[in-house]
């Protein structure tokens, strides 16, 4: 560890708990889907509930701010409210309306998870690693910042890392859709 590098844990102990109480939401939320038969009942109950939890997550919140960094309650029903409420999206999509096609970006990805998520995070840590010259600014440069700045930022109005990250994720769809259309699939 090099000198003056924190050797602490920002989670910590006390954040075990509140992450297993998500774990335990996506649980119950799988169980239902499980055991009911009812697709009416089931939509019911995602959407009161993912509205609950977030009704609750903003009543917490005034005096338990939310913080990824602590995994906080009011971060904890945050999070799983708005889990819930997508899963009930994707159930809308995918189960009552029968519309999965829409998800086929999803289900390509998906065929081969960890070899995206092992790849991509290599590749985006090995971004930051690559020096580029700016011609405009005469500095150099990581190739990451130099993507933000140069192709992002002039049009993203302060939300560059929202727009690299989607940009970074559809890349990844169209490299895994080509290969879903040749019946690749990397399994690690």
């Amino acid at each position: 560890m090099k000198k003056g590098q924190n050797n602490w844990d920002p989670e910590g102990i006390l954040s075990t708990i509140p992450a297993l109480s998500t774990g335990i939401i996506g649980v119950i939320a799988g169980m239902i889907l499980l055991r009911s038969n009812s697709r009416l009942i089931n939509m019911t109950i995602f959407v009161s509930s993912g509205v609950l939890l977030l009704f609750l997550a903003e009543s917490v919140n005034s005096f338990f701010p939310y913080n990824k960094n602590l995994w906080s309650s009011s971060f904890v029903l945050l999070t799983s409210g708005l889990g819930i409420l997508l899963l009930a999206f994707f159930y809308l999509i995918t189960d009552i309306l029968k519309s999965g096609r829409l998800l086929i970006p999803f289900k390509v990805i998906g065929a081969s998870a960890i070899f995206v998520y092992f790849t991509s995070s290599l590749i985006g840590r090995s971004l930051w690693l690559i020096p580029v010259y700016d011609s405009i600014s005469g500095k150099t440069m990581t190739f990451t910042i130099w993507i933000s700045e140069r192709l992002i930022s002039p049009w993203a109005h302060g939300l560059d890392s929202l727009y690299f990250s989607v940009s970074y994720v559809i890349f990844w769809m169209v490299i895994m859709g080509l290969l879903h259309q040749r019946e690749i699939y990397i399994r690690l």
